[in-house]
């Protein structure tokens, strides 16, 4: 459908991350003094460093010399991650020793109380 598009229609083809940072301001809402960035997804793996939002935080934070952190359900192909992402650190419920279904059912929860973590430890490492 979108080679359809562009063909006839002269669309033009974009990365969906891009067109979000795009249509929400993101750039321009960073460059207001961050300290941090925490983003996140439900499962981190091979895919997110395949176009996924957490690619573009990624991308912008580095741009924008601000550290990131990912926070997620579940993580897999860690070192990829880290490897291609550079994120400050990556927490996941599942590392708190819960269930699949608790993490699911209690997720607002868990994701605050990480939060809360990560932001503790920037501040003792000296991220303001």
């Amino acid at each position: 459908m979108g080679a359809g598009a562009v063909c006839f229609l002269n669309a033009k083809m974009q990365s969906g991350i891009d067109f979000v940072m795009e249509q929400t301001g993101f750039d321009a809402l960073i460059k207001n003094n961050f300290d941090l960035i925490i983003t996140g997804e439900g499962s981190v793996d091979k895919q997110t460093i395949e176009g996924k939002v957490i690619k573009g935080v990624s991308e912008r934070a580095h741009q924008n010399n601000i550290p990131f952190s990912i926070v997620c359900g579940v993580v897999k192909d860690l070192d990829l991650i880290i490897d291609n992402l550079n994120p400050e650190n990556i927490q996941s419920i599942m590392q708190l020793g819960v269930t699949v279904e608790n993490a699911m059912q209690n997720a607002a929860e868990y994701l605050t109380e990480i939060s809360y973590e990560i932001i503790k430890l920037n501040k003792t490492i000296g991220i303001k």
